[in-house]
């Protein structure tokens, strides 16, 4: 086995599962090491594989946000890994492929100095709830609960994960001593590494710690009177960190109470001192605004597709004064104060003028093109009143061969074709995989809501790739393919055949189906905007 990272910890091993193929010859597994933990209070717990099943090994793991899994530094490594490492989460019984996904990692980021890790996934799990991890230090003589895929008493490889009951010993900076709360207390054992010690706050569950050690005891083929118990690292106290390394982006849409239409950026978004205005809602990245929280608890509003942010016109404070978007900066009149009524609407009060967001009234009231000002706050202007949405964007799929990303056009036409284009900040190039059944993913464009889909459902090599809404059809299934350089193949299932590019390295080239057969243009990053 490898050493020992921790130098505060000499008694137990590191527990990581080495996969050999006579282990699955094993007899089934029974609850010696613990209970079988059911429901979907436990949907977050996962198995991490790493290398081929068979030949690699596995540990434990927890999602702590859609897309990220929590486990032990010793089972992986930093970066794109090394060799192929999948993650499955949901599934409380491994022979069930019905329940759960299986996902391949992306990329693993470990912390500096604890035997922690977070592994990024390559599509958003959905369905399942992250546990949320613990802001309370462990305190000795607490139970916790400790979960994991690993050996039992009679099993090398069982499909299902136990749960046990554990006392906190001792805590000894970042790493807590758990003991069997009986003599015949089983484990931890090989494989549960980065299994999850969890407590109970509020009826709710709560991750405290990962499992670092076990002295194996009651372990299948574990040393007899091998002791009962092990170590966990401690999450509670970098809990900061796992956020901050987890956090995603967040965009808002602004939508006006009074016309049903969305705050946007006309035609002239690039410019300085240009006015928003109310537009018809179309998932635009010009309607994508970041409401970004600054120290003193106001907002500054900032246009996600500019980058500028909501001002007074040269800091004017009268009635009807417009709106402009201005150079972010420190300043009174690019801040406001959001305060959210009993039926979810939400007004912006300016910091300098005291007086709300609001649009020109009148004949224009309703229209598009009706420009953005501000007017004293009054419950009765429903004009004031803004429904405020908020949604993390998606990723760009860019290509290895060409360097351009996939987009759908700039489209909202169902069967608008993929193509390929310059990457910017355009939101028709911002991608959601998300999973929908087993180890299968679906491709959804932020823009338009649709799905990545063949040209007629066929299986035919050249066909063409188009947006078609989201449905449980089979070419809107892909797997998939991690690689060891951090990129991806997408493989459709319903043809069996891989996303590539028609005209190489061309600007608007079409995307099309082909022979999986590891040509340049079948590689694919996927990741946030550079």
């Amino acid at each position: 086995m490898s050493a020992v990272r921790s130098r505060r910890h000499v008694a137990g091993v590191v527990i990581a599962t080495i996969l050999t193929a006579g282990m699955f010859a094993s007899a089934p597994a029974v609850a010696v090491g613990g209970d079988v933990p059911s429901g979907a209070a436990y949907g977050f717990l996962a198995k991490v594989t790493v290398g081929e099943p068979g030949v690699g090994q596995s540990c434990t793991g927890a999602l702590v946000g859609d897309r990220w899994v929590v486990t032990a530094k010793s089972c992986v490594t930093s970066g794109p890994p090394a060799v192929r490492t999948s993650v499955t989460v949901g599934r409380l019984d491994l022979a069930d492929t019905a329940s759960g996904y299986t996902v391949p990692a992306l990329r693993v980021v470990s912390h500096p100095d604890r035997d922690v890790a977070l592994v990024q996934l390559a599509a958003k799990v959905t369905g399942i709830t992250p546990i949320p991890v613990s802001a309370q230090a462990p305190v000795v003589g607490e139970a916790v609960s400790v979960l994991g895929y690993g050996r039992t008493a009679s099993a090398w490889v069982p499909d299902q994960p136990r749960m046990a009951s554990f006392t906190v010993a001792a805590v000894d900076g970042p790493l807590t001593t758990i003991a069997g709360a009986t003599g015949t207390q089983v484990g931890p054992c090989k494989g549960d590494a980065g299994g999850p010690g969890v407590r109970t706050v509020g009826g709710s569950l709560q991750l405290a710690a990962i499992t670092h050690s076990g002295d194996q005891g009651g372990c299948l083929g574990a040393p007899e009177g091998a002791a009962r118990g092990g170590t966990q690292t401690r999450l509670d106290d970098i809990a900061g960190w796992v956020r901050q390394s987890i956090a995603e982006p967040v965009v808002q849409t602004l939508k006006s109470q009074n016309s049903g239409l969305c705050l946007a950026l006309p035609s002239t978004w690039a410019d300085l001192r240009v006015t928003p205005i109310q537009w018809s809602c179309s998932g635009a990245a010009d309607q994508d605004w970041q409401l970004n929280q600054r120290a003193n608890g106001e907002y500054e509003v900032r246009n996600d597709r500019s980058g500028y942010c909501l001002a007074l016109d040269a800091g004017a404070t009268g009635d009807g004064t417009f709106v402009v978007q201005w150079t972010c900066r420190d300043n009174a009149d690019q801040y406001w104060r959001l305060t959210k009524d009993a039926n979810g609407y939400t007004e912006l009060r300016n910091s300098l003028s005291g007086k709300c967001l609001a649009m020109q009234g009148g004949d224009v009231a309703m229209k598009n093109g009706a420009k953005a000002l501000i007017w004293p706050c009054r419950d009765a202007n429903l004009d004031q009143n803004w429904t405020v949405t908020s949604r993390t964007p998606g990723d760009w799929v860019r290509s290895q061969h060409s360097s351009l990303c996939l987009s759908n056009g700039v489209s909202l036409a169902d069967g608008a074709h993929a193509v390929q284009a310059a990457c910017s900040d355009l939101n028709d190039m911002e991608w959601t995989l998300r999973t929908r059944r087993n180890d299968l993913v679906e491709v959804r464009n932020d823009r338009s809501g649709q799905c990545l889909a063949i040209e007629g459902g066929v299986t035919t090599a050249g066909a063409h790739l188009l947006q078609w809404p989201c449905r449980d059809n089979a070419d809107q299934y892909w797997r998939v393919e991690a690689t060891t350089k951090g990129t991806v193949v997408l493989h459709n299932n319903h043809s069996r055949m891989c996303l590539a590019i028609q005209g190489g390295v061309k600007t608007d080239a079409h995307l099309l189906q082909w022979n999986c057969n590891g040509n340049p243009d079948q590689y694919w990053t996927v990741g946030r905007k550079a």
